[in-house]
């Protein structure tokens, strides 16, 4: 089982990390606040996020599958959540370039192999950690 809302396992990833900030915030779901992260994608966030040496705000967490059709993203995104499947994606907020140099390579150097630059678009880098995938759609970088 991931990691829910009041999980005390969420103290190893404070203060660079809370529940809350996971926690769906679609508006087709009225922001239902699901929040089940797989805790392995977490281990591996936070070591990126200490190799980075930036802050990390996260735009997107887990998403329920009501919100993630909503935003038009697949029904295998990284993102969706549910009380039986366990969230293995996150958007940052690279707003400066700098930023993003060195959270994509915080990223690199932890071991994430899916990575979405969303910078021109819409200011974020994704990291996905999603180890059920076959390698050639696990092995991928893209632009969006």
């Amino acid at each position: 089982m991931g990691l829910t809302v009041n999980d005390p396992r969420w103290k190893k990833y404070y203060p660079y990390f809370k529940a809350s900030e996971f926690a769906c915030k679609g508006e087709a779901c009225k922001a239902c606040g699901i929040v089940n992260v797989n805790e392995e994608f977490l281990d591996k966030l936070l070591e990126a996020r200490l190799i980075s040496n930036v802050p990390y705000s996260i735009n997107s967490g887990c998403r329920c599958i009501i919100n993630n059709r909503d935003i038009g993203s697949s029904d295998d995104s990284d993102h969706v959540t549910s009380d039986t499947k366990e969230c293995k994606g996150v958007d940052i907020i690279t707003a400066d370039p700098r930023r993003r140099f060195h959270v994509k390579r915080g990223l690199y150097v932890a071991g994430f192999r899916r990575i979405g630059d969303g910078y021109k678009a819409k200011k974020i880098t994704h990291a996905g950690w999603n180890n059920e995938q076959p390698d050639n759609k696990q092995c991928v970088e893209w632009d969006y």
